[in-house]
């Protein structure tokens, strides 16, 4: 802290004997006003957060929202709460258990999981933690933008000010409180790395290679700039993938620009050893999955980006300057996002301040440009040409769609470097107004300092939250109370079971099914401690067994899964168009009635009598040796040719330019023989070869839309099956090598050797029919078990103590802020000079001289 100093240079027409006493105070009494303003900021953050969420409507043990990527938020948080880490769980992805080193979106958050843990420590309800760490995200937030403003030498008071703007933009609130990203909303390191860059792009940086100066107090000091800047980056690279990657890329422009300004490659090395420190910590906190990539092979099922993608999450300098969404003043609600082609993610606002600092950096960077005069801060030009760089990298078509289509299509949504253009705007803003305050003819010019500081606080305050940030607590609460109630009541039926969940859905990031959301089947796990689930396990791996049973009849598929070790059926009907009518009309003869919770919208079906009876039928045997195929099926593995999955109620649909490859795995140690169904579209004209790995026959289609059948000897492992596109058109040289686009839909299944042909009377050997050798068993209940919703304790704090705390904190605030005024402003208070010559007290003050110095000088 004792670097954040405010330097000022004397006022020009002060007397001598004033600039004694306006002399700046020391790093002591510099660190004492320093600890009393971020005291305020926090204070002034806690009681706007309470303000503008509502906190006295909300239960600290519900989410403040559902959907989106909520649930995958708390199933991370539960992960480490319960399993020490996020990247393995045993009751998810049953009967193999998930492991999501393939999908490191959590992984390289270390300092957030750390966090997470020693919140853990007090309560191990995901919930709650997640709405602690939320709460306290705006702290930090607040803490640390006051600590990287006073690193650009903006003065307390603006610090202050700018640190709770900053800490309230609609990207934090959009963020965690709607999306569900936790550690997104927590940028807490973007404020002190955005400040680690401007301090090397300017003449002051942190840190230099060599130190400057001779060994003594600047050599120490050189050292302890260099050692925060190491930690800065260190930190920064554990807090996001995202935050560690726009960073590198600040550190590289600012290095390149610093290295041409002074003609010296020492600024270009600086950067590029910080850069390094982050490369590395980043991989050291990937290696892990690192590690498990390269012993089980690369996944391509999972975390595919497209080059395109990058323009439709892209910066949009319009969603930059235009008011914040769902605004307060009803005039000022912006209409655009919902006529745009591309929208984004509607998290860029910056509001009214943050906007003004873009356009007035703007305009000074233009005018260096143009004139090559600047202002007079030593910090304004270097993040003006910062500002211009984020806009000319992170902008929709801008450089950044280049390097996606060279290949680096993983970092894809570019419009989160609002938050680094709103830290720059703000410290702007900051300087700017501590300049126009200084100029004020005024005996106490911190008062109008102070007052700049409120009125820009509370214009900015109001203006970047909406009622909208405020979440549906109440309505929350109804879902979260219901599903709560009826997964204890499964568990109470169940125990230690595993549980088969329908409707089928891919694990991550998949599309709607029906009207479920990618993540609705992670509701069970959040609300259980000892069911195991089928959902949650990673694509592209063990998990996609799942998917022979798309194209199943209901009552084979639920045979199968029986007979594979599963106890309980849970059907979600929201993930159907008629809520599962049709679904469930042949189940209920067979399995009985349903337990069915309170909104009707899931169901759960006793497996153990259907198991016990296939036993008796099949024998001991034979029901193992299916239930292990169930397990061990043929899986299909597309090559990186292909694009992302577009999935239907039987296949799997790929589209591929010209040629791709689908690897069909045979996971029975034994050689079976197979069919595989396919689905070509390709446009008219085109010849499509289909062919597999030493396999005699080949397919071929003439173009159009049409449906092939391979038979296939699979080996253990892996047989590769190609298709290849040719236009039948003759060639023509503008358009050789254009290509031809191919859709492909495959689905594999084992023939008759298997043993599947007694479940399934549709494959070639036949069978017989499952519902002539099962007998419909009877109805356990004449009507379905529906489980009421258990109203929770309420732990809501009353409203009269929720006003007296809002109050006490109030006084607290009233006297820091005014004893760190006074502490300001009243000279009497700062620290006198050291002892030497001076004049007498009454000369000084205008008194005459004492006896014994008539007829002498005047003193020194």
């Amino acid at each position: 802290m004792a670097l954040l100093t405010d330097e000022r240079p004397a006022e020009r027409h002060t007397p001598p004997d004033r600039q004694r006493m306006a002399r700046a105070p020391d790093w002591r009494e510099r660190f004492r006003i320093d600890v009393l303003w971020l005291t305020i900021t926090l204070v002034v953050t806690v009681l706007a957060l309470i303000v503008v969420l509502q906190l006295w409507r909300a239960d600290p043990h519900v989410p403040t929202s559902l959907g989106i990527d909520n649930e995958f938020t708390l199933m991370t948080i539960k992960n480490v709460l319960r399993e020490g880490w996020v990247n393995h769980s045993p009751r998810l992805g049953a009967p193999f258990g998930q492991r999501l080193y393939d999908f490191p979106v959590a992984s390289a958050d270390v300092l957030h999981l750390v966090v997470i843990k020693g919140i853990g420590l007090m309560t191990r309800d995901p919930a709650a933690v997640m709405n602690c760490y939320y709460g306290l995200s705006f702290v930090m937030v607040s803490a640390s933008a006051f600590v990287a403003f006073r690193l650009l030498r903006v003065s307390p008071p603006m610090a202050s000010a700018a640190a709770v703007l900053y800490s309230f933009l609609p990207y934090h609130f959009v963020r965690g409180g709607y999306f569900g990203h936790l550690t997104l909303s927590a940028y807490f390191m973007v404020p002190l790395a955005c400040a680690l860059v401007v301090r090397q792009m300017g003449d002051e940086p942190l840190l230099q290679l060599p130190p400057a100066g001779p060994p003594g107090g600047a050599a120490r000091l050189a050292q302890f700039r260099a050692g925060m800047a190491l930690t800065i980056c260190m930190m920064t690279a554990l807090s996001h993938v995202y935050y560690a990657v726009f960073t590198v890329l600040l550190l590289a422009f600012a290095g390149v620009v610093r290295a041409l300004a002074v003609r010296s490659i020492r600024p270009l090395l600086s950067s590029f050893v910080l850069g390094a420190v982050m490369a590395i910590t980043l991989a050291v906190a990937l290696l892990p999955n690192i590690s498990y990539i390269e012993r089980h092979g690369r996944n391509n099922e999972v975390a595919r980006r497209l080059p395109t993608e990058s323009e439709i999450y892209g910066l949009k300098i319009v969603n930059l300057v235009l008011p914040t969404p769902e605004h307060r003043i009803a005039a000022l609600d912006r209409k655009y996002a919902e006529k745009s082609a591309l929208p984004g993610e509607g998290s860029e606002a910056l509001g009214l301040i943050g906007a003004t600092g873009v356009i007035g950096l703007l305009v000074t960077g233009f005018r260096r440009l143009l004139s090559g005069s600047g202002p007079a801060s030593r910090h304004t030009n270097g993040m003006a040409t910062l500002l211009l760089f984020l806009l000319l990298f992170g902008t929709v078509a801008g450089l950044s769609a280049v390097v996606a289509s060279l290949g680096f299509a993983q970092i894809r949504a570019w419009n989160r470097l609002s938050v680094f253009v709103a830290f720059l705007a703000l410290s702007a803003v900051g300087l700017a107004l501590d300049r126009l305050s200084s100029r004020e003819r005024s005996s106490v010019p911190g008062v109008t300092r102070f007052g700049l500081c409120l009125l820009v606080l509370t214009v900015g305050v109001t203006d970047q939250t909406t009622a909208a940030f405020v979440p549906r607590y109440r309505e929350v609460a109804r879902m979260w109370r219901s599903d709560q109630s009826f997964i204890r009541a499964v568990e109470q039926r169940y125990g230690e079971s595993d549980v088969f969940q329908l409707p089928i859905m891919p694990f991550p990031e998949s599309t709607l099914v029906g009207r479920l959301p990618s993540n609705a089947h992670l509701k069970g796990y959040l609300h259980s401690e000892k069911l195991r689930w089928s959902f949650g396990g990673m694509r592209g791996r063990e998990s996609d067994w799942q998917n022979q049973l798309l194209p199943v009849p209901a009552v084979e598929a639920v045979s199968r899964v029986a007979l594979a070790g599963f106890e309980a059926l849970y059907i979600d009907r929201e993930g159907y168009s008629d809520r599962g009518v049709e679904l469930e009309r042949p189940l209920k003869p067979l399995l009985g009635q349903p337990l069915v919770s309170a909104d009707a919208q899931l169901a759960v079906y006793d497996l153990r009598p259907l198991r016990r009876e296939l036993e008796a039928q099949l024998g001991a045997q034979q029901a193992a040796r299916l239930g292990q195929l169930t397990l061990n099926p043929m899986r299909l593995r597309w090559s990186s040719e292909f694009g992302a999955e577009i999935r239907t109620e039987a296949l799997s649909i790929r589209s591929a330019e010209s040629y791709g490859e689908v690897a069909v795995v045979n996971g029975d140690p034994e050689p079976q023989r197979a069919v595989l169904h396919f689905e070509l579209e390709s446009p008219p004209g085109t010849a499509v070869t289909v062919e597999a790995d030493d396999q005699p026959q080949a397919l071929r289609s003439n173009g159009g839309r049409e449906r092939l059948r391979l038979e296939l000897w699979l080996r253990p492992g892996q047989t590769r099956v190609r298709f290849r596109a040719q236009s039948l058109q003759p060639a023509r040289p503008f358009l050789e090598g254009v290509p031809r686009r191919l859709r492909v839909g495959a689905t594999a299944r084992s023939l008759g050797d298997t043993g599947f042909s007694v479940l399934n009377p549709r494959v070639d050997q036949g069978g017989p029919d499952l519902a002539a050798l099962l007998q419909p068993a009877p109805p356990r209940a004449s009507s379905p078990t529906v489980i009421q919703p258990v109203g929770a304790p309420r732990r809501r704090m009353s409203p009269l103590l929720m006003l007296g705390a809002v109050l006490a904190l109030g006084v607290v605030f009233v006297a820091t802020a005014d004893q760190c005024v006074r502490a300001l402003l009243d000279p009497r208070r700062r620290r006198q000079p050291a002892p030497g010559p001076m004049r007498p007290v009454g000369e000084r003050h205008g008194a005459s001289r004492s006896p014994a110095l008539q007829g002498q000088g005047p003193q020194p």
